[in-house]
């Protein structure tokens, strides 16, 4: 009887690791490159380079290399580091920057920390007041003042170009442009204007500084580049409601101010083309995975897809992203609050059959952090920073007017809900809900 149990159990395991062994030779079998998908259309297009501007019209290539020696030209330098990209990616496989590319182009490092370490930079986005606390910190600055003077001089320059577009084929390690230094230079540019009182040379600095950061926000730019420009836009509108509630424009000024408000235009709003540009550093990386012994383990890799795995990221992820990105403020509420977990949810691996093709690719996307809903709020919670700075405008012009009364028969209204902005009698707070619940969409009258 014994002898009988084990021979069904010696069986019984026989057959289950026949089991498996058929399986796993079906999960191979279906997943050989020879029945890799095509790419879709959809995909073509993502992975098209874009058209560059000339290197010395593009303020990309003038910011890449801003933070060079002060003998050295930023457009050279940030030419020579694109170049040494490029270079590495082809000779090392690897398209990040060394130390020592850095000290060689750049001619050193470290320049601009004894200006930038005693200032402490303020984040309107998520503060109040930040024009103030920066005069403040003017009062006491004691940073160095050579490499500043030379840096603030960049920084104008920077504000004149009139295109801003990052390079072709990103991947995961390309590096990006230093934005610290600029937005260090923007907040000290205006708290100098301010705290001298040269309020038409803060006039004009704003409506510059406004005039560059939109263009960023509408041109072919990087997720990470429309993030920074809607945070320098959210500083600009800040300085502007806060030099209102100080008094310190004149009519002349106010109305130059005026044009800048321009509510956000489908370009600026739109923010779908990062989306692209970060799909293709993904597609990019998607090539070739495969086949290199390091990327991972067999079950991710062995059973990877490339083509099809980015059809089924363009298909689930980005056409639906964009297709979002592409909405008004209004529209793309009503979206999110009629599906609110559609863009978000993970992509779920059940026991359907049809995971078992392309598995390693399903598997890898599962953890792709495509949950982007956050970054559109940001661009139209922006929209409606500026349509409260224009209230707040049309609420001066009327002084001996209730102000509850202006704000409930305006026409600026709540960007997401067809309703009046929040107004608070007690404490002067002017604002709404922001989408994005990391921000704080309010100013004070």
């Amino acid at each position: 009887m014994n002898i009988q149990k084990l021979s069904l159990v010696k069986k019984s395991i026989i057959g289950l690791v026949g089991l498996i062994v058929f399986f796993v030779f079906i999960l191979w079998l279906i997943n050989l490159e020879v029945f890799d998908e095509a790419p879709s259309a959809g995909v073509q297009s993502v992975v098209q380079p874009h058209q560059m501007p000339a290197s010395n019209e593009n303020g990309f290539i003038y910011l890449f290399g801003m933070n060079t020696a002060n003998e050295r030209e930023p457009t050279e330098s940030g030419k020579k580091l694109i170049s040494r990209i490029m270079t590495n990616r082809e000779k090392r496989g690897s398209d990040n920057l060394l130390e020592t590319d850095y000290l060689e182009i750049l001619g050193g490092k470290h320049f601009d920390k004894g200006w930038t370490e005693p200032f402490e930079r303020c984040r309107s986005r998520t503060e109040y007041g930040c024009l103030q606390k920066l005069t403040e910190q003017i009062k006491t600055y004691t940073g160095d003042e050579a490499r500043l003077e030379v840096m603030s001089a960049r920084y104008q320059t920077l504000l004149g170009f009139k295109t801003y577009v990052t390079a072709n084929k990103p991947s995961v390690t390309t590096p990006i442009a230093s934005y610290a230094p600029a937005m260090t230079l923007q907040q000290i540019t205006a708290a100098e204007l301010y705290h001298n009182k040269d309020y038409d040379g803060f006039t004009h600095q704003i409506i510059k500084d406004i005039k560059f950061w939109r263009m960023l926000l509408s041109g072919r730019n990087m997720l990470i580049d429309k993030m920074v420009a809607i945070a320098a836009l959210w500083n600009d509108i800040q300085y502007i409601s806060e030099g209102l509630r100080n008094n310190i424009f004149d009519q002349t000024q106010k109305a130059l101010l005026t044009q800048s408000l321009a509510n956000l235009s489908l370009d600026e709003w739109d923010i779908s083309e990062s989306f692209e540009l970060e799909a293709q550093s993904l597609y990019f990386m998607l090539e070739g995975l495969r086949d290199l012994p390091e990327s991972g383990s067999w079950l991710n890799f062995s059973l990877l897809q490339p083509n099809a795995t980015k059809n089924f990221h363009y298909d689930k992820y980005l056409k639906p992203i964009m297709k979002l990105s592409k909405l008004n403020s209004y529209d793309f509420y009503r979206e999110l609050m009629k599906r609110p977990q559609a863009y978000n949810d993970s992509l779920d691996l059940g026991l359907s059959p049809s995971n078992l093709y392309n598995l390693g690719g399903k598997m890898l996307l599962t953890n792709s952090g495509w949950a982007l809903t956050s970054y559109i709020s940001r661009v139209h919670d922006l929209n409606g920073m500026i349509s409260l700075v224009r209230l707040q405008m049309e609420i001066e012009k009327s002084p001996n007017q209730s102000t509850k009364v202006i704000v409930e028969n305006s026409t600026i209204r709540n960007p997401y809900q067809d309703k009046p902005m929040d107004y608070d009698p007690e404490e002067n707070w002017l604002g709404f809900d922001c989408m994005n619940k990391e921000s704080s969409c309010r100013i004070k009258l």
